[in-house]
């Protein structure tokens, strides 16, 4: 079991940026007349692929300028303390496993799940966990830091096991597959309901053994149920948005979009701040309400984002061609377009997206272009901001607005 300990711990050392800084300099927005916003050059150590990436600043949206020490999530040495924890907590997770069946194959199957799953990925979740937990708490102690690393690491366990049930490439559930038999209907894949459930009980057991004794460990339980509900809610919705739906056409539309995408970004975007508010001592329905209704702008605004550089990214500028259109993947570019044409504009759209011919890929590209998506999303894309910009002013005192500054601007990081 050490290697697999040994194993884990090498590849989350990899994951994760270490340092973030900024310089900036007016950069003129072509497609929005008189826009000016500053350009950030970052720099992630111990990720050479991510350097001199650029990005739009959180300077337009704070009004004030970060310095090099100011532009971070967490330093190396705090990413070395939250990595030293996963062994513990794997520990943890298998004494369980093993207490409950002592066959070394048992373990052994779950030691591999876990590695396989819950190390992967940047682990942005747990950092703005930890990040937002030293702004709200004012004592903070070697303890209750220590303890920040612990629920990070649960949020990371959580958003693990989502991901183990659904395809993100094609945006299929992975719990629905083919049926062998001549009846032709989608049958349950009982394994991968096994290890997302697998995964999301460690997390609740962890949650128990590291906060059972604390006075905020309902509010902490109670968080995390309603980040399942949602997230479910979320995956439910977004198979509704196959291509091969019969009701696919009645999903097409921003209100359904922004429904589907509240519901996905909840367990990434509120959870993560929230669990921190309550660790920190101020919880309460105003602060929440407060961050849930930033936490939906951001959520939308990144992913739209992501939909619009998937849509109409190119080879040249950053090494890979989009598959949205190929894929059928449910995008704002598509549902803008659908929204905004005529009759004819939807039944090609209908007729062309989710197909992988190139005539069909084109003809959908045509359309975008035709119907403007490009310009209409550098407009939403700066109202977006704005409104943004207006959530952090508006905070409760409470809650301090640098670290959605410092948030907002790593997010602006994906603009290469």
């Amino acid at each position: 079991m050490l290697f697999l300990y040994s194993l884990a711990f090498r590849k989350i050392q990899h994951e994760i940026p270490v340092f973030l800084w900024c310089v900036t300099e007016p950069l003129k927005n072509e497609s929005i007349e008189g826009l000016t916003t500053p350009k950030i050059e970052a720099k992630f150590i111990g990720r050479p692929f991510l350097e001199n990436v650029h990005f739009y600043s959180v300077h337009n949206m704070s009004g004030s300028t970060f310095s090099k020490s100011d532009i971070q999530l967490l330093s190396d040495k705090e990413i070395w303390k939250f990595q030293e924890i996963f062994p513990k907590i794997t520990r943890d997770v298998l004494d369980k496993v093993r207490l409950a069946d002592p066959s070394s194959f048992t373990e052994r199957h779950y030691a591999q799940l876990w590695v396989n799953n819950v190390p992967q990925g940047r682990k942005i979740r747990a950092e703005m966990l930890i990040l937002a937990y030293k702004f709200f708490e004012h004592d903070l102690t070697e303890e209750k830091i220590r303890l920040s690393y612990i629920l990070g690491w649960i949020v990371e366990i959580f958003h693990s096991a989502d991901l183990v049930g659904f395809d993100r490439k094609n945006k299929l559930t992975a719990l629905i597959g083919p049926c062998s038999c001549s009846c032709g209907k989608a049958v349950v894949d009982v394994s991968t309901v096994i290890r997302m459930n697998f995964l999301k009980n460690a997390a609740f057991i962890l949650t128990k053994q590291y906060f059972g004794d604390k006075i905020y460990y309902s509010a902490l339980m109670g968080l995390l149920h309603e980040a399942n509900l949602k997230t479910s809610l979320g995956k439910r919705m977004d198979m509704m948005t196959q291509t091969t739906n019969e009701n696919y056409s009645s999903c097409l539309s921003l209100n359904f979009y922004e429904t589907v995408v509240n519901n996905k970004s909840y367990g990434s975007v509120y959870l993560p701040i929230a669990l921190a508010l309550v660790m920190g001592g101020i919880f309460n329905q105003n602060n929440s309400m407060a961050i849930n209704n930033l936490a939906v702008k951001v959520g939308m605004y990144l992913e739209a984002q992501a939909d619009f550089l998937d849509d109409f990214v190119s080879e040249e500028t950053q090494g890979r061609t989009g598959d949205s259109i190929a894929h059928g993947k449910y995008t704002w570019s598509l549902v803008t377009a659908y929204e905004r044409g005529n009759n004819l504009h939807r039944k090609m759209l209908l007729e062309n997206y989710g197909h992988s011919e190139t005539l069909k890929i084109c003809v959908v590209k045509t359309l975008f272009e035709r119907l403007g998506i490009k310009s209409l999303y550098w407009t939403y894309e700066y109202e977006t901001r704005q409104k943004i910009r207006n959530e952090i002013e508006n905070l409760p005192e409470e809650i301090p607005k640098p670290l959605f500054q410092i948030l907002m601007a790593s997010i602006y990081a994906r603009w290469q």
